[in-house]
């Protein structure tokens, strides 16, 4: 698990709730999910680094990334309906 991460995780605000059983759990799963999909380590090594430099502003950029995701599929769905609609109905 990377640095960041686990800094994220160990941070005050984000571990008031979490043991550290349930700590360890979320870094395994972490780390096997990567394992069985290898072609998203580079995106969650992008995430890092952006936490990384997020300094004390971590939860605030995870929604932003977030954010910036849902923009991306609502996109990608007005897309597909517009496609859609251009379908003759039988």
């Amino acid at each position: 698990m990377s640095d960041c991460l686990r800094k994220m995780l160990m941070s005050d605000e984000f571990n008031k709730a979490i043991t550290s059983d349930k700590l360890k759990a979320a870094e395994q799963e972490l780390e096997d999910f990567l394992r069985k999909h290898p072609h998203l380590k580079p995106y969650q090594e992008k995430i890092d680094d952006i936490l990384k430099n997020a300094g004390e502003k971590r939860l605030e950029a995870i929604a932003i990334l977030m954010a910036g995701q849902v923009a991306a599929l609502q996109k990608a769905w007005l897309d597909l309906n517009e496609v859609a609609k251009a379908l003759p109905i039988p």
